[in-house]
C-alpha cells in the first residue's frame, strides 16, 4: 500500500527557505514531525523522498525508533541529505543525476560523494530544459524500485 505524504509547507518558497536553513542547522521541521507520525500509524514501509524531501524523511527516521525502521525501504532521488541503511533501515539507495547540483550543496553530502556511496546515472529523460532539468522528479521514476 502506498501512503503519499505530500510536504505543502512551500508558502512561494518562503516556507522552503525556513525549511533548508532550519533542516541545515540541526533541527528538525514540523514536515519531519508529520512524516514521523505517519511512518508510526504504518509501521514503516518505501519511502520514497526527492530533493528537500530527502531531509525530512531523514530526520522523520530518525524519529520513529529502531522497531519501525528495521520495516522501512528508503529510496532518495536528488537529495538534499544522504540516508543511509547503517543507521537500521531495511535497505537504502540514495541515487543522483549525473547533472543534477542539487545533492552537492548540502554540507552533510560531502563525505558521501567523495566515498562513490550515491548510485550516479544520467537523466532517464529530457524533460525541462535548463540547468535545473536532471534534478526534476520524472528524470528519476525510472530508477526506482519497489
Amino acid at each position: 500500500q502506498l501512503n503519499p505524504i505530500l510536504n505543502n509547507t512551500h508558502y512561494f518558497g518562503l516556507g522552503d527557505i525556513a525549511q533548508i536553513i532550519g533542516e541545515e542547522g540541526g533541527g528538525i521541521t514540523i514536515s519531519s514531525i508529520h512524516a514521523a507520525r505517519a511512518l508510526r500509524a504504518t509501521g514503516g514501509g518505501y519511502v520514497v523522498a526527492h530533493s528537500q524531501g530527502t531531509s525530512v524523511g531523514g530526520n522523520a527516521i530518525s524519529l520513529v525508533g529502531p522497531e519501525i525502521m528495521k520495516n522501512i525501504n528508503y529510496q532518495g532521488v536528488g537529495g538534499q541529505r544522504f540516508i543511509s541503511a547503517n543507521g537500521g533501515l531495511n535497505s537504502a539507495r540514495n541515487i543522483v543525476n549525473s547533472g543534477d547540483f542539487v545533492p552537492k550543496l548540502s554540507r552533510g553530502n560531502i563525505y558521501s560523494h567523495i566515498s562513490g556511496e550515491w548510485e550516479v546515472h544520467s537523466p532517464t529523460t529530457e524533460s525541462g530544459a535548463g540547468f535545473l532539468a536532471p534534478h526534476y522528479f520524472i528524470n528519476y521514476e525510472g530508477y526506482l524500485e519497489f
